[in-house]
């Protein structure tokens, strides 16, 4: 099993992740005691979860899951698991949910992504924090081991994935067929080729909606995998290019939901990294994954492992970007000393970077998107200059710009200008920002989700305030 294992009913973390009450969007109290109190027991090698009083709970979810903080609630509350179906039921004026729902919700075979608006007004929980756990990776930081050979690397990269539409119908008997009668070793043009389409994918995420991007990125892993064995001196060059594509696959993967899937993209990428001695690579996969991970000091000791990896010259817009991050987070857990000088060190290192000249994958960071990591990270601080930090972010970013990285940014300044008390602004931004998800067919991105929601739970109640927060609702129903 991989160091990225998907959690299932019979294999958990060997360590709870545990949710933080210092967090702005935790769990209410009581289910944040819950899985702070719970405890693993090993049977035979498996990690089950056991609740407080030592009676082993069969199948559910682990702490910081959505399964195990639904199941957390109910019993906390003496509640069935009819008695809960009928009370989403009555919630939601349907009858739909039946108490076989609530028990795949709990066990992790099915997430609640209709409901979840619904379960955190029946049980009582933050909404903020349960959009960010439903979308949570069961992710751990140590590097996957070093593969054989081309054929365990191939399997690796491949396994699991190809059972997605997408990627079958791109890899059809002819396109198989075809590469496996490709012998002939691959010169530099080809190479370069290859690796100029990698390239070019990451900056086509910027604009393009996920889904659309998912089914093409998973063909152009395909035909890397199919490359390798003929690279001859350029394999290492494929290898990389390939473990690109593939954490870019499951950074796609992640923001529609399909978390297992991510979850093999992830381990594919950080086998490709051992096995190509690339330590950049692990570095990217440890930074989109701390996005989907539910703990902030869990996410910051992602980062900070992520940062180790991209020192020297050539990386200064990664070593921005997971310092940065760690920053972000650090701000989370309410470590002001410790985010403000992460922040300033990723501004520092920044001043030598050259986004468009670096890794593909760094393209995107640019000047805007640092400001508004400044921007949220100062504003978990309710720091003074949060707001002038948003001003600045804004400023840097075009008027017409409607990327995905824009959403990041105006929604970042939005909650800054809700937080210091510039309602008016606030809604301003924030809907500018919901404008382009809706318009571009970016509903369903978790990141956009989860910070749509984080700012209608900012917004006070007034006639503004409620005409944003009907049309995110509407927004998010997608």
């Amino acid at each position: 099993m991989g160091a990225f294992s998907q959690v299932d009913e019979n294999s958990h973390r060997s360590a709870a992740v545990r949710m933080h009450p210092g967090r702005r969007h935790a769990l209410i109290p009581l289910s944040a005691h819950c899985l702070h109190m719970s405890r693993y027991v090993c049977h035979a090698g498996i990690h089950r979860p056991i609740d407080t009083a030592g009676v082993e709970v069969m199948g559910i979810q682990p702490p910081g899951t959505i399964g195990r903080a639904i199941y957390d609630a109910r019993t906390a509350r003496g509640w069935t698991r009819p008695q809960l179906a009928r009370l989403i039921n009555d919630a939601a004026s349907t009858a739909s949910v039946t108490q076989h729902y609530v028990y795949r919700w709990e066990t992790g075979r099915r997430t609640p992504d209709d409901y979840l608006s619904v379960i955190a007004d029946v049980l009582n929980l933050d909404p903020v924090a349960v959009a960010r756990v439903s979308c949570t990776l069961p992710l751990q930081p140590e590097p996957a081991q070093p593969l054989e050979n081309d054929e365990m690397l191939r399997r690796s990269l491949l396994g699991g994935i190809a059972a997605t539409a997408a990627h079958t119908a791109t890899s059809g008997p002819l396109h198989r067929l075809t590469a496996a009668l490709s012998t002939s070793p691959l010169d530099r043009t080809e190479v370069e080729r290859l690796t100029a389409a990698t390239a070019a994918l990451y900056t086509d995420e910027e604009n393009t909606p996920t889904l659309a991007l998912l089914g093409r990125v998973s063909a152009h892993l395909d035909t890397l995998t199919g490359a390798i064995p003929r690279a001859g001196k350029h394999r290492n060059d494929l290898i990389v290019a390939a473990g690109e594509t593939a954490a870019l696959a499951g950074w796609l993967a992640w923001d529609i939901k399909r978390f297992t899937e991510a979850t093999d993209y992830y381990e594919a990428a950080r086998a490709a990294a051992r096995e190509a001695g690339h330590p950049p690579l692990d570095s990217l996969v440890l930074t989109y994954a701390s996005y989907g991970v539910t703990d902030p000091r869990t996410a910051a000791d992602f980062l900070i492992q992520a940062q180790k990896h991209v020192k020297g010259p050539g990386y200064a817009t990664a070593s921005a970007w997971t310092t940065a991050r760690t920053a972000e987070e650090l701000a989370t857990l309410g470590d002001e000393h410790g985010a403000l000088r992460a922040l300033d060190r990723a501004e520092a290192v920044y001043d030598y970077a050259i986004p468009s000249r670096e890794q593909p994958w760094v393209r995107f960071m640019r000047r805007s998107r640092l400001d508004s990591l400044k921007v949220s990270t100062l504003t978990h601080l309710r720091h003074r200059e949060g707001v002038q930090a948003a001003d600045d972010s804004l400023s840097r970013l075009a008027v017409d710009d409607d990327s995905k990285v824009s959403i990041a940014v105006r929604t970042d300044a939005a909650s800054a200008y809700l937080s210091a008390g510039d309602v008016d602004r606030g809604i301003a931004t924030a809907r500018r920002a919901l404008r382009t998800m809706r318009h571009y067919g970016y509903e369903g991105m978790t990141m956009g989700r989860v910070r749509m929601a984080a700012i209608v739970n900012q917004l006070p109640d007034t006639a503004a305030a409620r005409d944003l927060r009907a049309e995110v609702q509407a927004a998010l129903t997608v």
